[in-house]
């Protein structure tokens, strides 16, 4: 499981309270360690902060306390004379991203008669291979070689790429909707209030 502390598109005094909100989490769950990091415009000062749980016992406490808006009452430190004191970063709670990877014995191997090159052996030994993935249904078929062996180990490579690319595809679309929570800042109904020195 993953933490995303946003400012959103907020100033630099919003990027100062993600740091912050990430320290008041670290005193009450200690297995939080920072994944990834956007930095903002002035020191200690974040556009967003991405941390995994590394062992929660107490994950769905976490998450009923944390998630949505949390704001932040303290006169800016940027800008001494800005009248403006409350300001808002969101807390966003998403799954891990599963790796896909490829296991070979997982592959279901069918043969049949194929129309491709084989001489005199052609449409009479099954030297066409159709290799199935188990866990996704996936399925390439090869009848490019001569002999069953070489369809064999050019369809599983085949298959293998397959799965890769669409996993990789898959994980470019999870990014993508993690970078639109920066977006999704709601300014006001906190699920938590703090107030302080920024």
């Amino acid at each position: 499981m993953f933490i995303q502390i946003s400012a959103g598109q907020g100033p630099s005094e919003c990027q100062r309270v993600v740091w912050h909100v990430y320290q008041k989490m670290l005193k009450a769950f200690s297995d939080l360690k920072i994944v990834t990091s956007e930095g903002g415009r002035e020191k200690n000062c974040f556009r967003s902060l991405t941390l995994e749980i590394v062992d929660c016992e107490n994950l769905e406490q976490l998450r009923a306390h944390w998630e949505g808006t949390v704001s932040w009452k303290g006169k800016s430190p940027f800008r001494p004379n800005h009248k403006r004191q409350n300001w808002f970063v969101k807390v966003d709670f998403y799954e891990s991203r599963n790796e896909e990877s490829f296991d070979e014995a997982l592959v279901k191997i069918e043969t049949f008669r194929g129309s491709g090159p084989g001489g005199q052996h052609v449409n009479k030994t099954s030297t066409a291979v159709r290799a199935v993935y188990l866990p996704t249904g996936d399925a390439v078929v090869c009848m490019d070689e001569r002999s069953q062996f070489a369809n064999k180990q050019r369809a599983i490579e085949r298959l293998k790429n397959k799965i890769l690319k669409k996993a990789e595809f898959a994980l470019k679309e999870v990014d993508a909707d993690n970078r639109l929570l920066h977006y999704q800042l709601e300014r006001g109904n906190a699920v938590k209030s703090f107030s302080g020195k920024l």
